[in-house]
């Protein structure tokens, strides 16, 4: 099982790992394959030129205990071997609306953290207030339009690193049990404000059927 690793050290991957890495990213989802997403790849040198433009930006966006912030994300840049800045570079279209391209670019983050990890690596996908201040796309040489999805950083756990596993119960309901809730609902005409009615029952039928019921119960539509 994959496992995001926040202490990251040498050795990183070679050259031909990280195209690896990248052409296994690349395999997502992607409506018209438009690939609306880029990597900027920053190591070696450029990783204390990517520390002193962090620390830049941070200081002039005026953040809060700014030198405390500046000192932990250096920290964490120097460590690391390799940084993967997934970029956000949506495409002209008209049927793929940029929600899905985002998600496209959203798959690629994700799955860099997975070829990471099934070429021996560890990572982790950071974001915070740098992702998403102007001035750090700006240093990155970002485009209008384009943005930062997040910053995967790729390296090697320290010995005997064991992180805790996440307790998963995800939420989940089926079509029929939803329609079921809403057999007994009978509708004498087909009005726009009654389309919307049901609409937030079936929301609520998803969260839960006690609002549910008590919801129908005051409902000109039952």
């Amino acid at each position: 099982e994959k496992r995001s690793s926040p202490l990251l050290g040498f050795p990183g991957p070679t050259n031909d790992e990280v195209e690896e890495i990248l052409n296994i990213a690349s395999q997502v989802p992607d409506h018209k394959r438009l690939s609306p997403y880029r990597f900027i790849l920053i190591k070696g040198h450029d990783l204390n030129i990517f520390a002193e433009k962090c620390a830049r930006v941070l200081r002039a966006s005026g953040a809060h205990n700014i030198e405390e912030k500046i000192q932990k994300i250096c920290n964490y840049i120097s460590s690391a071997p390799l940084i993967i800045v997934v970029v956000f570079s949506p495409k002209d279209s008209v049927t793929v609306l940029l929600g899905e391209q985002r998600i496209t670019a959203g798959c690629c983050a994700h799955m860099l953290l997975f070829a990471s990890y099934l070429l021996g690596f560890n990572s982790y996908w950071r974001t915070g207030e740098l992702a998403y201040l102007q001035e750090t796309s700006r240093e990155l040489g970002l485009i209008d339009g384009e943005s930062i999805t997040g910053f995967i950083y790729i390296g090697t756990s320290p010995p005997g690193f064991v992180e805790k596993i996440k307790k998963s119960n995800p939420t989940h309901t089926t079509l029929s049990s939803c329609m079921d809730l809403l057999k007994p609902i009978s509708i004498e005409c087909a009005k726009i404000n009654d389309i919307v009615r049901i609409c937030e029952l079936v929301n609520l039928a998803y969260s839960s059927n006690d609002e549910f019921r008590s919801w129908t119960n005051e409902s000109k539509i039952v």
